[in-house]
């Protein structure tokens, strides 16, 4: 797991981060959310670690606010969230609130600050589509799907196949190198990466033809 790193006396740090180390702009979303900092040392030396082969489960301990709680479907909104060095919050889809274990549980693949953050995004026209409601705030939380603005969601779009492949590659996190793109997918458009990542994997294929 750690090969990558100097060889030495290897030491796993986590701890409680003062959000006075953080930009403002990250302070102002984090608010009064707990804030760690997960760091190899080597030889007492801070160490940057990857792999995208090996994951660490981490936990997180946090208890739900009352005003979180009046929503019903408040546990799903909590998330995880890794903070890069450039102070942007990224969320991780594949976090989640364990209520036995008063924790945010996340799988992370490389050592940095790791926050909580509530996410509510309630969209006003799913009052036809209360079956999918939870599932969509769910995914937005996540940052797998959003809206068409901050308060719409249309609901009753179609979607194209690029934009499902996007979803889909948001939701596991694909990041993976690929060779060669499907002719009609023009190098820069938005879904380029996506696409080429899941033809790649197998995930998605060509048409068949009529």
């Amino acid at each position: 797991m750690f090969t990558d790193v100097p060889k030495g006396k290897i030491k796993l740090s986590i701890t409680e981060s003062p959000t006075d180390e953080l930009p403002e702009e990250v302070r102002a979303q984090i608010g009064d959310k707990p804030v760690i900092s997960v760091n190899i040392l080597v030889d007492g030396e801070k160490t940057k670690w990857a792999n995208d082969n090996a994951y660490v489960e981490i936990e997180i301990p946090y208890t739900p606010t009352d005003e979180e709680l009046k929503d019903p479907n408040a546990l799903n909104k909590i998330i995880a969230v890794y903070i890069d060095d450039d102070g942007n919050i990224i969320p991780l889809a594949f976090s989640s609130y364990d209520p036995e274990r008063s924790a945010v549980v996340l799988r992370v693949n490389h050592f940095s600050y790791y926050g909580v953050q509530y996410v509510d995004k309630d969209f006003v026209d799913l009052g036809k589509y209360t079956w999918a409601e939870d599932a969509i705030t769910t995914l937005a939380a996540r940052g797998v799907i959003n809206g068409v603005s901050k308060k719409e969601f249309a609901p009753q779009e179609n979607i194209t196949r690029a934009d499902f492949v996007v979803l889909i590659a948001r939701f596991l996190a694909l990041d993976e190198e690929f060779i060669g793109n499907y002719s009609d997918v023009k190098e820069g458009a938005y879904y380029y990466n996506a696409v080429g990542v899941a033809k790649e994997m197998e995930i998605v294929t060509e048409p068949s033809p009529v």
